[in-house]
């Protein structure tokens, strides 16, 4: 699934069809977790919230992207398309400055020393 692209107000915004697993899974138990990462940049992201599924025919307009007809042939008139809705909760964030290399160095000294490699930056927002 890909994050349509809007100004965070504490939601994230999918689309989705009404019949897939992930659906039905949010139906069943609305608690969700979604991750980003960059690997270029060594940074990753968690976002923990409650999700719930519905249309708005005037929010699809606005977030609708034409890229989307991949997977939504018909547009915005594809049977069973819908959106789902992530109201954030919190927010966790690494970010790590050196490459994979780097990091297993550090962790190799980290072992020979005994003290915890410095792995970056983590930092978690509650809303």
């Amino acid at each position: 699934m890909g994050l349509q692209a809007a100004e965070f107000d504490g939601d994230l915004w999918f689309f989705a069809y009404a019949d897939s697993v992930k659906v039905r899974q949010i139906r069943v138990n609305p608690q969700v977790n979604v991750g980003f990462s960059d690997q270029r940049r060594h940074a990753w992201v968690s976002v923990a919230g409650t999700a719930q599924e519905g249309w708005d025919r005037a929010r699809a307009e606005r977030l609708w992207n034409p890229l989307l007809k991949t997977w939504f042939p018909d547009g915005l008139d594809t049977p069973g398309i819908t959106l789902l809705k992530v109201h954030v909760s919190s927010v966790e964030y690494w970010d790590s400055p050196a490459g994979t290399v780097v990091n297993l160095l550090g962790f190799a000294r980290a072992a020979v020393t005994g003290r915890p490699p410095k792995a970056g930056e983590n930092h978690e927002v509650s809303y």
